[in-house]
């Protein structure tokens, strides 16, 4: 595979989409990132001020999910044209999943973190104060979910597929039929279930 790199910049990188985006440096701290270009096989380097020192958590509608685990700052940014939604403080706790639930322009958007140690989710719409965190049950235990035609599914660690609607303050959450996913998995790996969006 041919890859070139440009010049470093201190600017995004005009490039086509899809990229892939990598948040690193040195000692931990994520001074730079490099945009990797799939569909030219070419990568540029920069450093945008507001991914320096955050954690990455998603991308969802064309939106990165970016947390400041110093301030607890959480905002949504658009690396395309550089809008930044913030949301309301979040103290980083382990979470399977993170998922946007439609873009931003959507007065419905809401963002929704799977918790990885008790079946619990916690979210906000754009525009609220504060985070609500919500029990799910015993067997709503989210480890992926994705968004798909305008719905929410999410797969729980025993494998129920649900369906996740946000009604006023609160997650309405919808198991869809009786059976469960099948357990598949290869002699000596671990095995996970994945939900994948068609377009």
């Amino acid at each position: 595979m041919a890859v070139t790199r440009s010049h470093f910049s201190l600017l995004p990188p005009t490039l086509p989409c899809p990229w892939l985006v990598f948040n690193h440096g040195e000692h931990g701290n994520y001074s730079t990132q490099t945009f990797f270009n799939t569909s030219q096989d070419t990568y540029v380097m920069g450093r945008i001020p507001e991914l320096c020192d955050k954690m990455i958590i998603t991308c969802s509608h064309g939106w990165l999910i970016l947390l400041d685990l110093v301030s607890n700052d959480c905002f949504l940014l658009n690396p395309v044209s550089m809008e930044k939604i913030m949301l309301p403080p979040l103290q980083y706790f382990p979470f399977f999943c993170c998922i946007l639930s439609s873009p931003p322009t959507d007065p419905n958007c809401a963002l929704i973190f799977g918790c990885r140690e008790k079946s619990s989710a916690t979210f906000c719409r754009l525009g609220d104060g504060e985070w609500t965190e919500q029990h799910l049950g015993s067997a709503e235990y989210f480890i992926c979910a994705t968004v798909s035609g305008g719905n929410i599914y999410g797969l729980t660690i025993d494998r129920t597929l649900l369906m996740v609607d946000v009604v006023g303050s609160n997650l309405v959450v919808t198991q869809l039929g009786s059976e469960k996913a099948p357990r598949t998995s290869i002699p000596g790996t671990s095995s996970f279930g994945y939900l994948v969006d068609q377009k």
